[in-house]
């Protein structure tokens, strides 16, 4: 791997939000390019400035033109996320988020909309000649106001709409329900339905350590629940056996570049869920640390 793409593993960004007149606010982090799409990136900025289900925002990001000054260019697509990584994030990537006025604010009071017919009518009553330039700019509002209100909501209906809570089908299984997939040898009789069952209502969170293990096929077809467990130890002695083995397996200097390398994926995980949350010598990150380098030396291709 080239110094070059080493540096592109990570790309480090700081974050401008400007809203009306209110203070400018600033956040810093790091995204990995290969799996940050825009999608992902507005994701991020949402959870960052604790936006509360907001989303009509803009995001443009800093460049230059071909006189070599600074000029924002808007983020609309994958492929122009893809461009600002590649040509504008040395060191770090700068973005400006522009927060868009919602329909109910007062900044909108005076883009009330005024339909055609309101102004011929009101042409009408008055009785008098107007300009044209007088008459023509009350329609021209309105229309511009009708416009941007309208390409909004297809905007949220073609990208994403993060305010609203979806409901599901069907409320979440739960652990007798679980069980009636079961036979009383505790074997899987209804894969396909148990699958399409969580599609339509999802697992209760206490459960869901137990079933999705059966969603990925952690277990082979047909084992009982005892052959379950004895499949697990087993497992658990072949990974613990592995691990035992790294220095047998590669040299000091090979195990200290690989674990380092391992190192910028774990920091990279969402530190802002529970689980990966706290200092970076955590249980959790060490052993998300531990089997990544497991399988990078045991998977050398």
């Amino acid at each position: 791997m080239s110094a070059e793409e080493e540096e592109r593993g990570v790309v480090r960004v700081k974050v401008k939000k400007c809203e009306g007149l209110q203070t400018v606010e600033f956040r810093s982090f790091a995204v990995d390019p290969q799996i940050t799409s825009l999608e992902v990136l507005q994701h991020i900025l949402i959870r960052a400035f604790e936006l509360n289900g907001r989303h009509n925002f803009g995001i443009s990001y800093l460049s230059r033109d071909r006189m070599g000054a600074e000029v924002y260019l808007s983020l609309l697509s994958d492929w122009d996320l893809d461009a600002a990584f590649v040509s504008a994030a040395k060191p770090y990537l700068q973005l400006k988020m522009d927060i868009k006025p919602s329909e109910d604010s007062p900044v909108l009071e005076d883009w009330d909309i005024i339909s055609p017919k309101d102004v011929i009518g009101s042409d009408q009553l008055q009785g008098e000649k107007r300009s044209l330039t007088s008459t023509a700019l009350p329609f021209t509002q309105s229309l511009l106001s009708q416009m941007g209100r309208t390409l909004s909501k297809v905007q949220q209906a073609l990208s994403w709409s993060y305010g609203e809570e979806v409901k599901p089908f069907k409320p979440p299984l739960s652990d007798a329900e679980f069980h009636s997939y079961l036979n009383s040898q505790g074997q899987l009789m209804r894969p396909e339905e148990l699958r399409l069952r969580i599609y339509h209502g999802g697992v209760e969170p206490s459960l869901r350590k137990v079933v999705w293990r059966y969603l990925l096929n952690v277990y082979p077809d047909g084992l009982t629940g005892q052959e379950r467990m004895d499949y697990m130890k087993r497992k658990t002695r072949e990974y613990d056996q592995l691990k035992s083995e790294w220095t047998s397996r590669v040299s000091a200097e090979d195990l200290e570049f690989i674990r380092g390398n391992v190192l910028k994926d774990v920091l990279r995980t969402d530190r802002a869920h529970p689980y990966y949350a706290g200092s970076e010598d955590s249980p959790h990150l060490t052993a998300l640390t531990d089997l990544l380098t497991t399988f990078a030396i045991t998977h050398p291709q």
